[in-house]
């Protein structure tokens, strides 16, 4: 409370003519006596009229005060009844009673003057409508909070952010309005807990969501909802954990949402993004130009995230360095949705890591297959993976695959690894043949230059082929002479082939499988069976996806229980070229006599160049692989 000496002290030196004089000190416009101290503290009372001492000199009385004391309100004074002040007021030390809303101030450091009524309806503090936080029972945090987002929707900004303070506290349902952010102090900072079969937190209107906190459900109340928004639009949700809920978070239709670093633990579903109508009397919407970008969805038993086709469109959502860790269900569930983009997202740990089927029923517009679903520049280690119906362009782009099931459901287009690595166990089943494998850079530069002259041939490109791999090429070669006028360009494609390694063994307890790995005890290679002369206790492996050599001597075991030893080391045959060469286009001058073929060595695929005799030529090539098995 800010405090003055009455009078401004003007009393508590001799003054002239006031000896004896009787001081009054008054409520503003009132003739109601103030309180009066004689300490700062303001504790101790003093009388009010104070009469001045008396001293006289020369003819003059002077007076003063006994001792000085003090005033707490604003206040005038009266002497002798026949002198008033006008009003002298305290300075403010708190706001209580007063109205300052078009008081303006300028914050330390700022520059610019504001209003305090739109300063305070930037951010909200939740403290300043009740008590809240631990301690407090789960009705007055929630009628606190709910104070406070009914504030912040009818301040000036038409919403802004409700401060929540920190502490692990319960409440029991809350809704959050259009444009209105309850924000926490950080994630597992301010951790607010709800234990009900319903929604915890209802976005009941757009530009509105969650910001640094943690959503507990604590005990997974069957048909608890953690965060529920129906077709609504920017649900915001920032650096936020929703964990021990049957459902973590429910979008029941939604666009252009923006989530960032939302982790989910815990939960039965982590995460619904469903495209559904809700029936005819609350519509909800489909869904459509999600974000979700970072974040780790672990430790769900049913589903991860589902992102699903009821009866709206799915369609144009991004999942953006995702992780998936632990989940016991499946870990990432896509039905009947479109254009689905996960670049940089992982999965480790998961029982299954990925399910993509269409919706059931399929519609009459086929608006719920599945088609373009890009996974980029991620990883998956250990689970498995299910595609099945029409898995149009899902794409694996330069992912790292470790331990991986893959099976493949009657599918009814190819589902490509494109510049993937994959390990030697990574597994395929069902139907193999949809499975296309692509190598977009491989081998030397995709394009060279250089000179040729007479006759002598001039490798230009090369690409090295391991055991058992297939193959097809692209390549355009354009030449003109230097000291001739002839020119030459052609586009031609050109499938190469290494057989694949063979290996001998001796002593063999247990029949090899066509199609299993096998490792070396001692050297601990690797690889795939592509076949099996079976001679009994002796014979040889064809292999391929070969990690490392084998050693002679060695036991070799199957995954499916195949044993024996080998009898020497492997044996590698010479890459080959397969059919014919195709030309796509050609140009020639009237001189045709050098050219730019295909060829192989021992181990590579080549384009080489060869010129006509006593003629110089200058060439470019630009080559490709385009697939690869």
């Amino acid at each position: 409370m800010s405090v003055l000496r009455m009078a401004g002290g003007f009393f508590e030196l001799w003054r002239a003519p006031y000896g004896g004089a009787l001081v009054t000190v008054y409520l503003p416009g009132t003739t109601t006596k103030a309180s009066l101290f004689t300490d700062e503290a303001l504790t101790v009372a003093a009388t009010n009229p104070q009469t001045l001492q008396r001293y006289t000199q020369n003819g003059i009385t002077y007076g003063k005060l006994l001792a000085p004391v003090y005033v707490g309100v604003a206040h005038y004074i009266d002497v002798d009844g026949l002198e008033q002040t006008g009003v002298i007021r305290t300075n403010l030390a708190n706001l209580v009673g007063e109205d300052a809303s078009d008081a303006t101030v300028i914050v330390t450091g700022g520059s610019v003057a504001r209003k305090l009524e739109d300063l305070f309806a930037d951010e909200i503090y939740a403290e300043n409508y009740g008590l809240v936080g631990a301690g407090q029972s789960a009705a007055t945090n929630n009628t606190t909070i709910t104070a406070a987002i009914a504030a912040a929707a009818a301040s000036s900004s038409n919403g802004c952010r409700v401060l929540l303070p920190e502490g692990t506290y319960a409440f029991t349902g809350l809704t959050v309005p259009v444009g209105v952010i309850l924000q926490g102090r950080g994630n597992g900072v301010t951790i607010l807990q709800c234990q009900t079969g319903a929604e915890c937190v209802t976005i009941s209107g757009n530009n509105a969501g969650l910001a640094r906190l943690t959503l507990d459900g604590v005990n997974k109340v069957a048909l608890g909802v953690g965060m529920f928004a129906r077709a609504r639009k920017r649900v915001i949700m920032e650096d936020v954990q929703i964990k021990n809920f049957e459902t973590g978070a429910f979008l029941q239709g939604g666009r252009r949402c923006n989530w960032l670093r939302v982790d989910v633990d815990g939960c039965t579903t982590g995460v619904k993004w469903y495209g559904d109508n809700n029936g005819v009397s609350v519509n909800g919407d489909e869904i459509r130009q999600n974000s979700w970008t970072g974040g780790v969805v672990s430790n769900c038993t049913g589903k991860g995230i589902e992102i699903k086709y009821v009866d709206k469109k799915v369609w144009n959502n991004t999942l953006r360095e995702v992780g998936f860790e632990n989940n016991t269900g499946t870990a990432l569930h896509i039905e009947g949705a479109r254009y689905i983009k996960a670049p940089g997202c992982y999965w480790t740990g998961n029982t299954a890591d990925l399910v993509i089927k269409d919706g059931t029923p399929t519609t009459s517009s086929n608006e719920n297959t599945v088609i373009n679903v890009h996974f980029d520049g991620g990883s998956m280690s250990g689970g498995t993976v299910t595609l099945q119906d029409t898995v149009q362009d899902v794409i694996f782009d330069k992912m790292e695959l470790s331990t991986i099931a893959f099976t493949l459901t009657i599918p009814q287009n190819s589902v490509i690894f494109r510049d993937c690595i994959e390990d030697s166990a990574v597994t395929i089943a069902g139907d193999g043949t949809r499975f296309m494998r692509q190598r977009t850079m491989l081998g030397d530069a995709p394009g060279s230059s250089g000179v040729t002259t007479a006759a002598a041939a001039t490798t230009a490109w090369a690409y090295k082929l391991g055991a058992g791999e297939v193959i097809n090429v692209d390549a355009m070669i354009v030449g003109i002479g230097r000291n001739n006028i002839d020119y030459f360009s052609i586009g031609i494609a050109r499938t190469a082939w290494r057989p694949g390694a063979a290996l001998a063994y001796v002593g063999q307890t247990s029949n090899f499988v066509v199609g299993e790995i096998i490792t070396g005890a001692t050297s601990g290679a690797t690889a795939r069976v592509m076949a099996d002369a079976d001679a009994g206790a002796t014979g040889t492996l064809t292999l391929k996806n070969i990690t490392k050599e084998f050693v002679s001597g060695e036991v070799i075991t199957g995954t499916t229980g195949g044993s024996a030893t080998t009898s020497g080391v492997l044996v590698y045959s010479n890459a080959a070229l397969l059919g014919g060469t195709i030309t796509l286009q050609a140009e020639v001058s009237s001189d045709a006599s050098w050219v730019g073929a295909f060829a192989v060595a021992a181990d590579e695929a080549l384009i080489q160049v060869t010129g006509a005799a006593a003629k110089t030529v200058e060439w470019t090539v630009s080559a490709k692989v385009v697939s690869t098995g």
